[in-house]
């Protein structure tokens, strides 16, 4: 489900970026986060004291408090592949709650809490990736200069936790083949296997034709299909202007393509579908499909 929040609340669009639906939301503060269901019947936002559940009618349905903390941090939410949980990261170490940084699992219709893990972790944030299939989820924590770690669990109480602290989870393939991670530094980008947790691909600055002494790759990107990721790339020019670029990249021999030669509103904006194509956003801020 493609969705966009803004001032008049979430849009909803279907595939052909044709608007279905508007859904109202709080605007003083806005969401936090939020998240839609495949469907589109139902959206969880977050506050900085709780996440709500709007139904199929548009009413809440549920709401889940958070620990009382002393300052606001974002709340990652998301809806696993099947729609049936609701996954949360609350980084409380930061938000200032005695409680451990915790990811939760939720019953998406009744709110009740089936997964519950306490993390070892002081997260200034979190970003979750569903698998594309059933309710697992892979959840990259950043802690600031101390690194980034990644996990993945799903609703069998099992919580796996991968072997570093100096790499960022970006995106996983659509046939869960593997997965894309950026190291902290910025230095690389690395293509894994899910079953041996291993970078079965690297590719450094230098492998693509750019600056390596002015460039970055950023935390960013994603899968084209199965066998192709979006990488992307900024810096500064000879006048100090940033710039950035996305670039095609074979995954599974770690060969870059080609550039996309698309232009985006920043860095961020391109968001890969996975079957082969991505969605923009105009500069009057229309989407497009591509």
């Amino acid at each position: 489900m493609i969705s966009r929040l803004t001032e008049q609340g979430v849009k909803i669009f279907d595939e052909h970026l044709e608007l279905v639906e508007t859904i109202a939301v709080p605007q003083d503060p806005p969401p936090a986060t939020y998240t839609v269901s495949s469907t589109g019947d139902r959206l969880v936002y977050t506050t900085g004291e709780a996440a709500i559940c709007l139904g199929p009618d548009r009413r809440e349905a549920w709401r889940f408090d958070f620990p009382p903390g002393t300052a606001v941090v974002p709340v990652d939410c998301a809806f696993c592949h099947d729609d049936t949980l609701v996954w949360f990261y609350l980084p409380n170490v930061a938000r200032g709650s005695s409680d451990p940084d915790v990811w939760a699992a939720l019953d998406a219709v009744t709110g009740e809490i089936m997964v519950c893990h306490d993390l070892e972790t002081a997260g200034l944030g979190g970003h979750q990736i569903a698998f594309p299939y059933g309710t697992q989820m892979m959840l990259d924590v950043s802690e600031g200069e101390a690194g980034s770690r990644t996990f993945d669990a799903g609703d069998e109480g099992r919580l796996r936790t991968y072997p570093w602290n100096d790499r960022c989870a970006i995106a996983i393939a659509p046939d869960a083949s593997g997965f894309m991670t950026v190291a902290h530094g910025q230095e690389d980008v690395a293509f894994h296997s899910f079953a041996l947790e291993d970078e079965r691909n690297t590719l450094k600055i230098s492998d693509f034709p750019v600056d390596p002494d002015r460039t970055v790759i950023e935390w960013a990107g994603g899968f084209l299909d199965d066998e192709t990721a979006i990488v992307v790339l900024s810096g500064e020019d000879d006048d100090e202007q940033p710039w950035w670029r996305h670039y095609r990249v074979d995954a599974h021999f770690g060969e870059v393509i080609g550039d996309l030669g698309v232009e985006t509103i920043d860095e961020y904006d391109l968001e890969p579908l996975g079957d082969g194509t991505y969605v923009i956003t105009d500069t009057d801020g229309t989407l497009r499909r591509m």
